[in-house]
């Protein structure tokens, strides 16, 4: 089967790892795989490739509908016997919309593997969707879902998919290095590696608390890309400059290319792997490590399981009398409009207050208060401190991951393959977006 895996692009990051993964994979059992995307592409190594520039990010216009049938046609040209798409529905280019159309009417089966939803707390996304196609969930025979988690699942399913096409794809997982890649780490003074982009749901004020409480033992955290989309880039450079000002030990790139390093050396200089995210689809950078025998110290995540509960945190409770809480509410009010009642009591009224649900000008305050002293609370609500975490990290044994398991995607390959093809309808995903919309769900870091 001649398979074409579609994605806007191919720079570095979870989505384009997964991506050279699974071709990998693909061509080991005996397929013929093709990668799209918007530019000439350096890491496919010998898996071909064919550029669509179209296929981009884009704002919604009145060209989304001439871009979409452009796209379908730079896809059909590969004579693809399916489609592999990757977050075709995020919202980045609703011309993704018109090109599944088009090539459904081709009669040419589709896979559309969401890695994430424009629902969830991607409003200008969604609306991007929605002003090309008010219901954006395409119901077809022969048109598949891939979703990494069974809640994932479970959201497709509320919105009218039938569950024969929703299939359950964890991400694949690296295979373990040759050895001469793992290198024993240098404990003292600590080195905590973040191998992501710096965007907003990875919670950088956070890290940057991180490189505070590790100052004093000569530690550092380092952030290893910076942000590429406009909407993160002034958040990620108000943090780094108040770093600099504040001496505070955080390392991060500036904007702009930056040429990605190869994982194994980024680990071999890291001690300990850290991540502060608030929100993930899988999480690459919760697993990963651990193949190159670095450990991992989290914030939980409540779809993606600790692999080390002990080095995992909860939340970080800072003191109500530590906050300018006249000021918190304003801007709870103003980003929340008439849901901001239902968050504040759910969030924010109890004795004290998780530092990851601040705005960046109360966690830049905190930081500067000498008498904010954080501790990080377990699942269980026992504190510990920085120093005690990285002291576990540091004598932690890394666990016996499960095998990864390639049935998965070749199922939903074979199961797509297979399906007659049918009429297109089109669902709305607003089941998703209301229950998106509850108290729990709510991240100010991507508000």
């Amino acid at each position: 089967m001649h398979i074409v895996i579609a994605h806007y692009h191919l720079k570095p990051g979870g989505v384009t790892s997964v991506i050279l993964a699974q071709s990998r994979e693909l061509t080991e059992v005996g397929h013929r795989v093709t990668i799209a995307s918007s530019c000439p592409a350096t890491e496919v190594n010998q898996t071909a490739h064919t550029t669509v520039p179209e296929l981009a990010y884009a704002e919604p216009s009145s060209e989304s509908t001439a871009a979409g049938d452009t796209i379908a046609q730079g896809l059909l040209a590969a004579r693809p016997d399916l489609v592999h798409w990757h977050n075709p529905l995020l919202g980045k280019n609703p011309g993704t919309l018109e090109a599944i159309a088009k090539i459904h009417r081709a009669g040419v089966p589709q896979l559309l593997h969401c890695h994430d939803f424009a629902e969830d707390a991607r409003p200008a996304l969604l609306a991007a969707l929605r002003a090309v196609q008010p219901a954006t969930l395409p119901l077809a025979n022969n048109i598949h879902f891939a979703a990494l988690t069974e809640r994932d699942r479970g959201w497709l399913a509320q919105c009218g998919v039938p569950s024969a096409r929703i299939h359950v794809v964890p991400n694949p997982q690296s295979e373990h290095p040759p050895a001469h890649l793992v290198c024993e780490p240098e404990f003292s003074p600590p080195h905590l590696v973040m191998p992501v982009r710096g965007i907003r749901r990875k919670n950088l004020g956070e890290a940057v608390l991180w490189a505070r409480e590790l100052k004093p033992l000569g530690g550092k955290v380092t952030v290893t890309l910076p942000p590429t989309s406009e909407v993160d880039i002034p958040g990620y450079n108000a943090w780094r400059t108040f770093a600099n000002a504040h001496a505070i030990p955080f390392h991060a790139p500036p904007t702009g290319e930056v040429k990605p390093r190869p994982i194994a050396t980024i680990f071999s200089e890291a001690s300990a792997v850290l991540s502060t995210s608030v929100q993930e689809g899988h999480g690459f950078a919760l697993h990963e490590p651990w193949l190159y025998q670095r450990a991992v110290i989290s914030r939980t995540l409540p779809n993606v399981p600790p692999i080390a509960p002990a080095l995992s945190y909860h939340r970080i409770p800072v003191p109500r009398e530590l906050l300018d809480l006249d000021a918190l509410r304003v801007e709870i009010t103003r980003r929340t409009g008439p849901r901001a009642e239902a968050i504040w009591q759910y969030h924010y009224a109890g004795e004290s207050i998780d530092f990851a649900q601040l705005p960046t000008t109360a966690q830049q305050s905190l930081l500067e208060n000498p008498d904010f002293t954080p501790v990080f609370e377990t699942e269980s609500g026992d504190p510990v401190t920085a120093r005690e975490l990285v002291h576990r990290a540091q004598h932690t044994a890394p666990p016996s991951l499960p095998p990864r398991d390639r049935c998965a995607l070749l199922d939903a390959l074979e199961k797509c393959a297979e399906s007659p093809t049918s009429d297109l309808h089109w669902a709305s995903s607003a089941p998703l977006a209301n229950d998106l919309l509850k108290p729990k769900h709510f991240r100010i870091l991507t508000s």
